[in-house]
C-alpha cells in the first residue's frame, strides 16, 4: 500500500488538485525519475512544517505496518473465503504465509519483477476444500526494445488450477495488479497490454494442463475506471497479435457488481474487480461493501487498507445448468436483446437438444413454448415474439442456428459495447474516425512485445524494397490519408460491414490492415458459431 508520505495520499492536510499537482512535479521529473528524492524533500515549499508533522502523525496511526497487520488478518478471517487473492502483498514469508496457514489455507505467492518493490500477488485456498493442480506466473512486459532486446517489467499475474476435492471440478483462479494511475485514461493502453498478456498466458496455461474447460475467475486491482474499455482494447489487441488460440474467457468475461472500492484524498473509485466466466459460473451472492465517504479516506480506524475487499459467492454450473443457460441466451437473442457473449456451434447444438427433448430432430412450437416456460418458470414477455419465429412444421437444427444468426445480425454483435469503448480509446483526436497514425500508435502501445518484434523484423526485411519503391514513387501524387470510420463510434466495426479498409504502399502496413480486416471478420465469425 505504501505510506502516507506518498503524493497520492498525504492524509491530514488540505490537498486541492493544484496543490497536489505541485507535489507530483516535485516528486518525479518528466522522465519518471525522482526529482527530489526522500521525504519531505518533494513537499518543501508546498507543505508547511506543521503539515509535514500532520502527515507523519496520520502515517503512524493508520499506515504503519505494526498498526495494520493484525487487523488485515482479522479482515481475512471474517471473510472466510474458500479462495482469496491478495495483491500488493509484502511481508509474505514472515507474516502472511504463517497467518494464512493457521487459518487452514495453502498459498502461492509471486514477487513483482521491480527490484525495489517487495510486494507481489498471492492466491490462498482452503486446504480442506481444494488441492493444487498447477501454478504459473506471468511477468508483464510493459516495454521492449528489439535493438537491445531489453524489456521493462513491473507487474505480474499469478494463476493457479485448483481441483475441488469432493467433486473433482477444476477452476482457474487468477490474481493480478495492473498499471497504476486509474485517473489517467492514457494508462489504459498499458493496462490493456497487460490484460492481453494474461489472456494469452491463460490460454497456454490451461491448454498445457488440459484444463480448457475449467471455470475462470480473474481478481485483483485493475486500476481502471472502465472495465468495458479495458476488455475491448485487450480483446482487440489479442486478436491483432495473431494468437491462434483464444481462451473462451476472452469473450465470456462478466464482472461482479460492486460499489466504490477505494477512497483516498485524491480519488473515490471502483478499481478492484472479480471477473468470472459466466457460462461456467453462476453468481449467487455479493457481500455488501461498506459505505465509503469521500470525506473519510481509507485506511482509517475502521479499514486497515486503502481498498475494501470484494467477496462473492459462485456456483459451478453442471452440464445441464450450462445448457439451460445457453438455451436462455438463444431465447434472449431472438426476443430482441443482445446477448453478453457469442454462442458457439457446440453450445447451440447442446441447446437445441434441450428444445428437441423427444429427440426427433425437430422442435415444434408447442415444445419450444414448454421448454421456455420451464426455463423461466413463467410466461416471459418476449415469448410470443420468439414463438412466432418457429415455423408451423417445427424447427430443425439448421433453422435453430439460422434464427440465431438472423437475430444477431439484427441486434448487433454480442460484446460490441466493449469494442465501441476500444474505438473511443483509439480515437485520440475525438473526431469519430481512426486514421493510420492513430491505429499504429495504439498498436505500438498496446501490443505485446513479441508482436512488436515481428513488426520490426518485417520492417527490417522490407527496408531495401521500400527504398526501391520510394525512388519509383517520387513522381507519383501523394496518397490521401486513409481513415477508418464515418464519424460514428460503431464504424470501428464497420470495416467488415461497409468494406472501408484500403491498401497502402508499405508491405508491412498492407499486412497489418489485411490482418485487421481478418480479425474483425473473426469477431463476426464468433457470432456465427465458429469458435
Amino acid at each position: 500500500m505504501g505510506n502516507n508520505m506518498e503524493p497520492w495520499f498525504l492524509y491530514g492536510v488540505d490537498m486541492p488538485e493544484e496543490r497536489r499537482k505541485s507535489v507530483f512535479k516535485l516528486h518525479r521529473g518528466l522522465d519518471g525519475k525522482p526529482a527530489n528524492a526522500g521525504w519531505p524533500n518533494y513537499v518543501r515549499g508546498v507543505l508547511s512544517d506543521e503539515e509535514v508533522q500532520a502527515v507523519e502523525r496520520i502515517h503512524a496511526e493508520h499506515f504503519a505496518w505494526d498498526q495494520r497487520k493484525d487487523r488485515l488478518v482479522q479482515v481475512i478471517e471474517d471473510m472466510d473465503s474458500d479462495v482469496l487473492s491478495l495483491v500488493e502483498c509484502d511481508n509474505f514469508d514472515d507474516f502472511f504465509r504463517p497467518a494464512l496457514e493457521a487459518m487452514g489455507y495453502l498459498t502461492v505467492w509471486k514477487k513483482r519483477p521491480r527490484p525495489a518493490s517487495a510486494d507481489g500477488c498471492c492466491v490462498a485456498w482452503k486446504a480442506a476444500i481444494f488441492e493444487l493442480v498447477a501454478e504459473h506466473s506471468c511477468e508483464y512486459v510493459d516495454k521492449y526494445d528489439p535493438a537491445t532486446k531489453r524489456s521493462w517489467k513491473d507487474r505480474i499475474a499469478l494463476m493457479v488450477l485448483l481441483r475441488v476435492k469432493m467433486t473433482g471440478h477444476v477452476i482457474c483462479f487468477v490474481s493480478t495488479h495492473l498499471q497504476r494511475n486509474p485517473e489517467d485514461p492514457k494508462e489504459d493502453f498499458l493496462r490493456a497490454r497487460q490484460v492481453g498478456q494474461v489472456l494469452r498466458e491463460l490460454a497456454s496455461f490451461t491448454r498445457e494442463h488440459r484444463a480448457e474447460e475449467a471455470a475462470v475467475l480473474l481478481t485483483g486491482d485493475l486500476n481502471c475506471t472502465s472495465f468495458g474499455r479495458l476488455r475491448g482494447i485487450a480483446n482487440t489487441v489479442s486478436l491483432l497479435s495473431r494468437d491462434t488460440f483464444l481462451h473462451p474467457f476472452t469473450f465470456d468475461c462478466a464482472d461482479v457488481p460492486t460499489g466504490v472500492t477505494s477512497v483516498t484524498t485524491a480519488r473515490c473509485m471502483r478499481i478492484d474487480a472479480i471477473m468470472y466466466q459466466s457460462q461456467k459460473l453462476e453468481l449467487v451472492d455479493v457481500q455488501e461493501l461498506p459505505e465509503l465517504d469521500p470525506g473519510f479516506p481509507i485506511p482509517n480506524a475502521q479499514h486497515p487498507s486503502d481498498h475494501v475487499p470484494i467477496v462473492a459467492q459462485f456456483r459451478l454450473r453442471n452440464q445441464l445448468h450450462s445448457t439451460r443457460q445457453v438455451a436462455k441466451d438463444w431465447y434472449t437473442c431472438l426476443s430482441g436483446e443482445v446477448g453478453l457473449t457469442p454462442l458457439s456451434f457446440k453450445q447451440l447444438k447442446n441447446a437445441f437438444k434441450l428444445y428437441d427433448f423427444d429427440g426427433t430432430g425437430n422442435s415444434t412450437r408447442g415444445e419450444v413454448r414448454k421448454v421456455l416456460v420451464s426455463l423461466f418458470d413463467v410466461v416471459h414477455e418476449g415469448m410470443h415474439k420468439v414463438l412466432d419465429q418457429v415455423p408451423e412444421d417445427g424447427l430443425d437444427f439448421d433453422g435453430f442456428v439460422a434464427s440465431y444468426l438472423k437475430a444477431v445480425k439484427a441486434g448487433g454483435m454480442p460484446g460490441l459495447e466493449d469494442f465501441k469503448e476500444a474505438f473511443l480509446a483509439f480515437d485520440t483526436d475525438g473526431d469519430g474516425t481512426l486514421d493510420l497514425a492513430e491505429l499504429l500508435d495504439a498498436f505500438k502501445t498496446c501490443a505485446p512485445a513479441e508482436a512488436l518484434t515481428r513488426t520490426t523484423n518485417n520492417s527490417n526485411n522490407n527496408n531495401n524494397k521500400d527504398n526501391n519503391n520510394n525512388n519509383t514513387n517520387n513522381n507519383k501524387p501523394a496518397r490521401q490519408q486513409r481513415r477508418f470510420g464515418s464519424n460514428r463510434c460503431d464504424s470501428f466495426m464497420g470495416l467488415f460491414r461497409r468494406g472501408s479498409a484500403s491498401c497502402c504502399s508499405r508491405p508491412e502496413l498492407f499486412v497489418f490492415f489485411f490482418f485487421l480486416f481478418v480479425v474483425l471478420l473473426f469477431l463476426w465469425s464468433l457470432c456465427v458459431c465458429i469458435c
